[in-house]
């Protein structure tokens, strides 16, 4: 009953105002506040991925592009010069290796100038390079070698010259794989996997809902639990896409830790407030708890009940009409009192008065009700006249009428009744007087009768 009690304080009431204004306040502000920096967020990691990922279109186009050229001169320079076109070769870094598919030449050409520890890697090149490939119909067609870091491939153009090739990627790959904050992926159009930097498990659904895309652009992934922030750019010329990939839980990092941040001191400010609003409602609130309290012991009597109330505005003014009203009501209660007693008095004698009057005439007077029951009031004349007390008797047992007596007594009394009949109609009709038979004498009394009138102006009793 009593935490009931509390909740309907005007203590709680404030203190809950108060929390659910600045808890709604900070939900709403903190809520615009994210909704405004993810979007923002999000727009410039869009806007930088796409960046990124031109550039990276722009250098594989450039290093695809220029091998491809360069094979096609250093097979061109192969029939008029040997010693021009190797030592053009060999100082070059880009192209590991190469084999020509034209003019019955079947040879593969090595770079030599490998570190000492990619001497084995040679090898590998050259078995790599005699591997038997399928050509497309047109164009182009890759596979990656992971051991180097670099690409091979295979080339058809329109006259059916075929070039097979390996492009050295490892600083563009290396440079991929190293990078913490986005994901890489290079597919051919036909679903194939160049390069990734992603989970292996995801890279078939990523593909799958990137391999309709067109041109260069950006949008939102969702997969398997996780959303991605991708920008792509479609490689037609090769047949290849680029796609970079961003957790958003990683490009959202810094706008969740300052969210964290403002909730904080949003909290703290909440608790601040509440304390602060603790203090005031103790303020508001102190000052009509005691005036509840007086009141109600006015209630109960006690009118010097006063109550002190310090605080310099409308409390203070309205604890001061407080104690001027208890302090005119004690005065009122005490004049009240003594006014009773006055009143009191004045009646008992009036009454005191009546009384002697009444008894000191020798006519006997009773008022009757509207049963024609005496109703209290008679004189002591009514006693010696009738030789009984006749309080609360019946008019036919003290003038001692017997049966049809009665009867006829019963009737009056309900003509008595009928107001739209006159008074003195109502009373001809009644007993005018009687004869009662005593041993001392016959004695003969006359009746006369006076209405009385209540408040309504209806007849009441009669006299």
């Amino acid at each position: 009953m009593k935490s009931f009690k509390l909740f309907k304080s005007i203590k709680f009431k404030i203190l809950a105002g108060i929390t659910f204004l600045l808890g709604t306040s900070l939900l709403v502000n903190l809520s615009y506040f994210d909704t405004i920096l993810k979007q923002d967020k999000e727009n410039y990691v869009f806007e930088n991925s796409l960046f990124v990922v031109k550039q990276l279109r722009t250098e594989i186009e450039g290093q695809i592009s220029s091998a491809t050229k360069d094979i096609e001169l250093y097979s061109n320079l192969l029939f008029f010069s040997s010693t021009r076109w190797e030592q053009l070769f060999q100082k070059q870094t880009l192209i590991d290796g190469f084999k020509l598919f034209s003019q019955g030449d079947q040879s593969v050409y090595i770079r030599k100038n490998f570190l000492e520890q990619d001497k084995s890697y040679q090898k590998e090149l050259k078995e790599l390079l005699n591997r038997e490939s399928s050509f497309p119909d047109f164009g182009f067609s890759f596979e990656r070698v992971e051991e180097a870091d670099s690409l091979l491939v295979t080339y058809q153009d329109l006259e059916k010259n075929r070039i097979k090739y390996v492009v050295n990627m490892s600083e563009l790959f290396q440079r991929m794989s190293v990078d913490k904050l986005h994901e890489y992926l290079i597919y051919d159009l036909d679903g194939g996997v160049i390069f990734s930097s992603v989970e292996s498990d995801i890279e078939a659904g990523l593909i799958k809902q990137l391999i309709d895309v067109k041109g260069t652009g950006s949008q939102l992934i969702s997969f398997e639990k996780r959303k991605l922030l991708s920008s792509y750019s479609i490689i037609t010329s090769l047949g290849i896409g680029v796609v970079i990939l961003t957790d958003s839980n990683k490009a959202y990092a810094a706008i969740q830790w300052l969210s964290n941040r403002v909730l904080g001191v949003g909290l703290i400010l909440i608790g601040a407030a509440l304390i602060l609003g603790l203090y005031f409602s103790y303020k508001v609130s102190s000052p009509i708890i005691q005036l509840e309290e007086a009141a109600g012991r006015v209630a109960q009597g006690d009118f010097t009940s006063q109550v002190s109330i310090i605080s310099g505005d409308e409390l203070e003014s309205l604890g001061d009409s407080f104690n001027s009203m208890a302090r005119d009501i004690e005065d009122y209660s005490r004049n009240l009192e003594q006014k009773v007693e006055d009143r009191t008095r004045e009646l008992s004698e009036a009454h005191n008065f009546i009384n002697t009057m009444i008894n000191s005439i020798d006519q006997g007077l009773m008022v009757l009700d509207q049963n024609l029951t005496c109703y209290g009031t008679h004189s002591v004349a009514c006693e010696r006249i009738f030789g009984k007390n006749p309080e609360g008797l019946s008019l036919a047992d003290i003038v001692e009428y017997e049966g049809q007596q009665v009867d006829t007594l019963e009737k009056w009394k309900k003509l008595l009744a009928v107001e739209s009949l006159s008074f003195d109609m109502r009373v001809g009709l009644g007993p005018k007087s009687i004869t009662l038979k005593r041993k001392e004498g016959d004695k003969y009394i006359e009746f006369s009768y006076f209405q009385m009138k209540n408040t309504s102006n209806l007849q009441d009793r009669v006299v």
